[in-house]
């Protein structure tokens, strides 16, 4: 059995070292699909209460990703997005750095994909994960 839940989340990012209009500072409203795949329970013919699967979201990815600011691992960062990250952390902004990379949705896939799967195993429940993160209305990456 298969269920998918939805959310969406608001960031912004800059791609630093890029040649186009994605170097500026600017955000998106990221849409989320997050599809679970095991066997229903025999006594609440569920596969995982919707409420649930919204909490382990919420925990996974709202509070790392809603209204934050993303900055590209230290490897690949050009000053701009330095001093942008200097501002965040001075005046107590939200802030999520990945580790390594940029901030394409295509690196964020694995990241969230890999929070999401943590908080199962923290909630001692075991399913297989597949994403699809939508950064525009018309562009995904899924994994």
């Amino acid at each position: 059995m298969k269920i998918t839940k939805e959310i969406t989340f608001d960031c912004a990012h800059m791609l630093s070292n890029y040649d186009g209009k994605c170097n500026n500072l600017h955000g998106h409203t990221y849409k989320l699909q997050v599809t679970l795949e095991g066997k229903t329970n025999k006594n609440t013919y569920m596969l995982i209460d919707f409420n649930e699967l919204k909490s382990i979201l919420d925990s996974a990815v709202m509070q790392k990703f809603d209204h934050a600011v993303i900055f590209s691992g230290v490897d690949v960062r050009e000053e701009s997005e330095n001093e942008l990250l200097k501002w965040v952390v001075k005046y107590h902004k939200k802030g999520f750095i990945l580790e390594s990379g940029k901030t394409t949705c295509e690196n964020m896939v694995p990241y969230i994909k890999e929070f999401i799967k943590e908080e199962l195993t923290e909630r001692d429940l075991n399913f297989s994960v597949s994403i699809r993160l939508w950064e525009t209305p018309t562009s995904f990456a899924e994994a």
